[in-house]
């Protein structure tokens, strides 16, 4: 659901996705799936040479269900296999991805009005050079590893003909780490800032835990005869989070060099594994009421609160946001051929629910030294100036410049231990209007306008920037979190949908949306660099945003053609992205400067169909499919990013594309379903 979701839905701004997976049943059934496709499936093209870039996807998966007690019990199982390698255009190394998915599901009834699920899932995945690119050597890139755990209890009961009943327990065990693929976590790392280009050790390590437990429950109650008829719905939800954080730079150092030569060394106190703790509540109440037939009203309410402590057990945060939801769904002509709908929702923005990565004592901030050679040409006259203004010149840590000196000049703060007390939650209020119409035997064409404009933004600036107005030269002895005033992000935008199941055969969905995404800061989950450093984080801010295009259109489809073909369609287009020339001025430490207004140039579009034939057999009660994709019919190799900076990204000057849509490949494989 989008835009206009009811009240017993939180914590998001966009969209929500509710699924229920597959259970078993009466009969043993199953199933068999496989795709494949490797450097051999590619062809050529301007930007791709299959001989150098090696490329691979390899997915088996397998599902089991069936009855442990017929009419009452039942499991279901299901397995996976991910293996997939990518290399970029010009990247030295190969991204190798390899994961597994599982899922394993016991259900039971024991009658009519009860039933009993529970199940738990797991992914765990690790990639070697993850970060494969142009601008990282081979012996500077990362390698990651996660594995996240779901278990799950929901209870369901119709506890009167007109009274139900749900209980859902969670728990969430999640792990996240990022490091050197080397495994090296003494060497430091090298970042050139005149190509952008990474070398000698990857200059971050992560590890991380992220664990959530959960309870939610709810009462839904049907009544007719009260002023037509209603659905009244209620419910609790409970989160408790844990979120331990480690976070470091190898070595405890970054050399940021310029054409080989020492510019800044940026270094970082490890402050070892961080404890954070939160709890999040919410509740709703809402009603579907039906007045008369042709109308349908939805009226709701939900409160969501959320406390945050610190490392150190002190709370950061407490966040509550009130958050009205009202909707509307007129039957025009009373046939259900013309359907009007407009609703108005606040929703509370989910990155408040990432507040305490704002306390971590991490790599966000950093000291810094300056090169004696670059900056005074001799340690002498260095450490000379150094006396003069009460700092220190220290040794090249490492010996890698032999004999050059650093000068302190912004000595370590934590990232952001402070936080504005009168915090308030983010939020986006939307607005929902459209109409719906059926041209033709189950099809319809529909319009729908959307408006959503994110307010209270939280994002963080140097201390002497706040409360305020920030001023050049002022005090950053650290950073402090707040609601800073004229922040904004707005989207707006114009969709058409027409959908068609006019035959049995034939299914089409198509949509053409024209929208609008403007703002000043980009991400709203408070670790941004923007605004940090006035007026060097603060020029240029306002303009298009990352997720900026004009124009997109996307066309979905598959017909079932005689002798069990069937043929599938999926084709996109998507008009240029923006980009913002950018200055990397590493004496600052604090993000890059925005010679331009952000998203003032245009990029490129990017168009792409993709095909796929399947013929089906029967051996028995087997059923075999072969199936065969086509995936960039057109071939089209068309740019995705560019370089942004001035000083250009290796081989690349500034305006350069950097990165390429995959020319046409194919992919095979084959379902087994009993």
């Amino acid at each position: 659901q989008t835009g206009g979701f009811e009240a017993e839905y939180g914590r998001a701004t966009g969209g929500v996705v509710n699924l229920i997976t597959k259970s078993g049943g009466n009969a043993f059934s199953g199933t068999f799936d496989m795709r494949y496709r490797n450097t051999s499936f590619n062809e050529n093209g301007d930007h791709f040479d299959k001989n150098d870039q090696t490329v691979s996807f390899n997915k088996p998966a397998a599902t089991f269900g069936g009855p442990i007690v017929r009419d009452k019990v039942w499991f279901f199982l299901g397995y996976e296999q991910l293996a997939n390698k990518t290399t970029p255009a010009g990247s030295p190394t190969t991204s190798d991805q390899v994961g597994q998915n599982w899922l394993a599901k016991i259900t039971w009834q024991p009658n009519t009005n009860w039933r009993l699920v529970a199940k738990t899932t797991g992914n765990p995945t690790h990639v070697d050079n993850a970060d494969a690119s142009p601008f990282n050597q081979p012996e500077a890139t990362g390698h990651s590893r996660g594995d996240a755990n779901v278990n799950q209890v929901e209870v369901s009961a119709t506890l009167t003909p007109s009274l139900l009943w749900n209980l859902q327990l969670g728990k969430n065990r999640d792990n996240v780490d990022y490091y050197p693929q080397s495994g090296d976590l003494t060497t430091i790392g090298h970042l050139d800032l005149a190509t952008q280009i990474r070398s000698v050790n990857y200059f971050n390590a992560q590890y991380s835990t992220r664990d959530r437990d959960a309870v939610r429950t709810s009462f839904t109650y049907l009544v007719d005869h009260f002023g037509g008829s209603h659905e009244f719905k209620a419910g609790l939800e409970y989160d408790q989070t844990k979120f331990d954080f480690h976070s470091f730079l190898p070595g405890g150092y970054v050399y940021g060099d310029r054409a080989g030569q020492p510019y800044v060394l940026l270094y970082a106190t490890d402050s070892g594994t961080q404890n954070y703790k939160g709890k999040i509540w919410g509740g709703y109440l809402q009603d579907a009421w039906h007045p008369v037939s042709n109308l349908t009203l939805k009226l709701g309410v939900r409160l969501d609160t959320a406390t945050y402590d610190s490392a150190a057990g002190a709370q950061i945060a407490d966040l509550n946001l009130v958050q009205p939801r009202i909707g509307a769904a007129w039957d025009v002509t009373g046939e259900g051929k013309t359907v009007a709908r407009a609703s108005f929702g606040r929703f509370m923005h989910p990155a408040s629910l990432t507040l305490p990565l704002q306390t971590l004592g991490s790599v966000g901030s950093l000291g810094q030294f300056i090169s004696c050679t670059s900056f005074f040409g001799s340690r002498a006259f260095c450490e000379g100036y150094a006396g003069s203004i009460g700092t220190i010149v220290i040794d090249d840590p490492s010996g890698f410049y032999p004999g050059e000196g650093w000068m302190l000049t912004k000595p370590y703060a934590p990232t952001s231990a402070q936080f504005d007390p009168g915090l308030k939650a983010t939020y986006a209020d939307v607005w929902v209007i459209g109409i719906e119409h059926e041209v033709l035997r189950r099809t319809s064409i529909g319009l729908q306008y959307v408006h959503k404009d994110t307010k209270d933004i939280i994002e963080n600036t140097c201390n002497g920037n706040w409360p305020g107005p920030p001023s050049e030269g002022a005090p950053c002895a650290y950073l402090i979190t707040a609601n800073l005033p004229g922040l904004e992000r707005n989207y707006q935008g114009w969709m058409l949908q027409v959908e068609s199941r006019a035959t049995d055969w034939l299914h089409i969905l198509a949509s053409y949306t024209y929208s609008t995404s403007k703002g000043n800061v980009e991400y709203t989950q408070y670790n941004g660099t923007d605004f940090d450093v006035y007026p060097y984080n603060y020029q240029n801010r306002y303009g298009y945003l990352s997720d900026h295009r004009q124009n997109r259109l996307k066309i979905n489809g598959y017909a079932q053609l005689p002798y069990e073909f069937t043929v599938g369609l999926s084709a996109y287009f998507e008009s240029a992205f923006r980009w913002t020339p950018l200055k990397s001025d590493p004496t600052l430490a604090n993000g890059d400067i925005f010679l331009e207004p952000r998203g003032s140039r245009s990029g490129y579009s990017d168009p792409q169909v993709d095909l796929q034939l399947s013929k089906r057999f029967h051996v028995g009660d087997v059923r075999l499919e072969l199936i065969a994709s086509i995936l960039n019919v057109l071939s089209s190799e068309n740019p995705t990013s560019v370089c942004q900076y001035e000083s250009g990204c290796g081989a690349f000057t500034m305006g350069q594309p950097v990165a390429w849509q995959q020319p046409r490949h194919y992919e095979a494989g084959f379902r087994i379903e009993f």
